[in-house]
């Protein structure tokens, strides 16, 4: 898992900065310095002045995910590093990471991790 703030594909040494690949990087900073906010594809947009279309297409283009997609992974990210705490219920793990709701964070727990939060955690003893 172990996402970047700024994917590594990303080539710094370009000699023309291309505005897509910019607007990508302010995404980024975006969605790591926000994940536990209530965050949508509208917001993103906004905050790069981008079309929530286009902001999609560019941001797959350049990391592979969508914004939605990128967002959640960060939030499981998080997630993991809460689980080390065994005193924390899994209700208050997934608020901490982000997810507004309890059967939000199971789903893409399981959809990235391929295991639930529980069995996760129970791995870590």
């Amino acid at each position: 898992l172990a996402l970047m703030p700024y994917c590594s594909i990303f080539d710094e040494s370009q000699a023309v900065p291309d505005p897509a690949h910019e607007a990508v990087k302010l995404c980024l900073r975006y969605i790591h310095n926000n994940c536990t906010k209530q965050l949508s594809l509208q917001k993103m947009a906004d905050h790069c002045h981008l079309h929530p279309n286009y902001l999609c297409s560019v941001f797959k283009k350049y990391t592979g995910f969508t914004p939605i997609a990128y967002l959640n992974h960060v939030r499981v990210e998080n997630a993991t590093r809460l689980l080390q705490n065994k005193d924390l219920p899994m209700g208050k793990v997934a608020e901490l990471s982000g997810f507004h709701s309890e059967c939000q964070f199971y789903k893409q727990f399981k959809l990235i991790m391929k295991t639930t939060p529980k069995a996760y955690a129970e791995g870590l003893k």
